[in-house]
């Protein structure tokens, strides 16, 4: 039978070994986080410039997403590029969730302007936008956070 330090001293190695390998993990994704958010940013700007179409995820390469009078041709209006821009940043910098699981404040008032702007279809196209953009859990995130904007239901 072990004895109680010994099993005090296998708590004690698995808990620093733990510790290791979450700092390691924590500061590799933390670089993979920086890099992938500076490439969305550049994502971003490049369709703002009209480089490559809403949706594409490469110049030529074209990601179907609901067609729509905002989204035909690939072009936005300026009002709803600055939203999903503003969106993305609030999705990759600090979630549309907090931790807690309640909504950010400002990402609700962009879905309730959106509502205004062109109602569900409106929204509908500004989240597969941000679901090709910053990825379906971040959608996910969105979907919940405009729960009971206009007809929206997360």
């Amino acid at each position: 039978m072990a004895s109680a330090g010994m099993v005090v001293t296998v708590i004690v190695v698995l808990i620093a070994l733990a510790w290791v390998v979450t700092t390691v993990h924590s500061r590799r994704w933390r670089g993979r986080e920086q890099a992938y958010a500076d490439h969305l940013r550049r994502r971003i700007q490049a369709r703002e410039q009209g480089e490559y179409p809403v949706g594409g995820s490469r110049p030529g390469i074209a990601v179907s997403t609901p067609a729509s009078p905002a989204t035909a041709g690939g072009s936005l209006d300026a009002r709803t590029s600055q939203l999903l821009s503003e969106l993305c940043a609030i999705g990759l910098s600090r979630d549309f969730l907090t931790t807690q699981g309640e909504r950010d404040p400002r990402t609700r008032e962009i879905g309730a302007e959106l509502d205004r702007m062109g109602g569900m279809r409106k929204m509908l196209d500004v989240h597969s936008m941000v679901r090709a953009e910053i990825g379906q859990l971040h959608a996910r995130h969105l979907e919940v956070a405009w729960d009971r904007i206009g007809s929206w239901l997360g």
